[in-house]
């Protein structure tokens, strides 16, 4: 009796320290993989738009083009902490929530697709009211962190 508990006991230590290293050695950057932003800024006398779109594998692109996301260019790779930050940002922001689509002259642009879940937020570059107070310091915090080369 006394051996096979000291064997149930074994196999549980060397199942648990196995469990333990596998645990520290991968890479849980718990970001999503559909999540992805795509934001920027255009319109006016020209037309033209430009901005980033980031990938969930932390790919960052440039884009300059007459529509969003036109002719994308590699920009950089976010490291792990900053997606961290602009992931947590846009979901305590409750920014997918929010329903805006009134371009002006010149447009702010954000697309967030997160959780099963894509919103698309059009606004007028100068616009500054209560409901898009917020919008604006999501969207001034991860276009700087996109545009902040490490």
């Amino acid at each position: 009796m006394k051996k096979n508990y000291l064997k149930f006991l074994f196999s549980t230590l060397v199942i648990a320290m196995f469990a333990i290293i596998l645990a520290s050695c991968c890479s849980c950057n718990n970001i999503p993989v559909n999540f992805t932003v795509e934001i920027g800024s255009g319109g006016g006398f020209t037309g033209m738009w430009s901005g980033f779109t980031l990938e969930a594998n932390g790919q960052v692109k440039s884009w300059n083009g007459k529509m969003q996301g036109e002719n994308p260019k590699e920009y950089q790779a976010l490291k792990n902490d900053k997606m961290r930050q602009i992931h947590g940002k846009i979901k305590s922001s409750k920014i997918l929530d929010l329903h805006l689509q009134e371009p002006g002259n010149m447009t702010k642009y954000l697309k967030i697709t997160l959780d099963g879940k894509q919103n698309i937020l059009l606004w007028d570059y100068s616009r500054n009211d209560s409901l898009t107070k917020n919008l604006n310091e999501v969207f001034d915090y991860i276009l700087t962190t996109l545009e902040t080369k490490d």
